[in-house]
């Protein structure tokens, strides 16, 4: 490489540098809605962590706007998502309690978007839209993520028929999207951009075996055995709710 093409190069690298946009002081909630993608995307072979992204020459994040207006049942045009400038994500979330913080809102809205993950076919060229928000978590080209968070309050009311007809409930609304530059769910661009999970290492065996325990024999046994069974069948209560 030539001193001027090794110049140019450096030009080019400084000048995307600085319109990339990443953010250096982070609120609570854009450290939380950070680490989550990060978290995931350290699932995935050769997939690096994401920056959290500002407004700048190459894009225009508008997450919080939007949130603070689909909260309230307000169409809102993303013309960044529109223009290609973006990809996005977004979702509502219902409990009938409030939520400690924001972060952990999402905290679990986009891991519950990354589960779209179990429909995904790791062969195609085309992704699946019942995977896309997954897909867009975890695309190795995107470098930015800029998140947008509202809540409603709570919306009180009566059931009206059935079972529990009559019976009074309180919802607690939230609404949450994320942009991200560079967009994802490029077509024909899947198998490059959506690396493998990376296997994890089998435990290492005790190379001494031990006897194993008798439940019938051992009071602290039949009590671990009981604890387990509770904590399953709750999990399945938890589970079928």
């Amino acid at each position: 490489m030539t001193l001027l093409s090794l110049s140019l190069a450096l030009s080019l690298a400084l000048v995307y540098t600085a319109n990339a946009g990443c953010k250096s002081s982070l609120t609570t909630d854009e450290q939380a809605a950070l680490d989550v993608h990060n978290k995931l995307r350290a699932l995935h072979n050769n997939t690096q962590p994401l920056c959290y992204g500002e407004s700048g020459t190459n894009v225009t994040f508008n997450a919080e706007y939007i949130a603070s207006k689909y909260i309230w049942g307000q169409d809102v045009k993303t013309t960044g998502f529109e223009k290609g400038e973006y990809g996005e994500s977004w979702g509502q979330i219902s409990t009938s309690t409030k939520a400690t913080s924001n972060g952990e809102d999402y905290t679990y809205g986009v891991t519950k978007w990354y589960e779209g993950g179990n429909y995904y076919d790791y062969a195609s060229s085309s992704g699946s839209t019942t995977a896309n928000k997954f897909t867009q978590i975890v695309w190795r080209n995107t470098t930015q993520v800029n998140c947008g968070y509202a809540s409603k309050g709570s919306t009180t009311g009566t059931i009206s028929s059935g079972t529990f007809a009559g019976t009074k409930f309180t919802m607690y609304q939230r609404f949450l999207i994320c942009q991200y530059y560079p967009p994802g769910n490029v077509a024909d661009s899947f198998v490059e951009n959506v690396g493998p999970l990376i296997p994890v290492e089998e435990e290492k065996k005790d190379p001494v075996e031990k006897d194993p325990v008798d439940p019938t024999k051992s009071s602290s046994a039949v009590g671990m055995f009981n604890a387990a069974l509770v904590t399953v069948m709750v999990a399945f209560a938890m589970y079928m709710d």
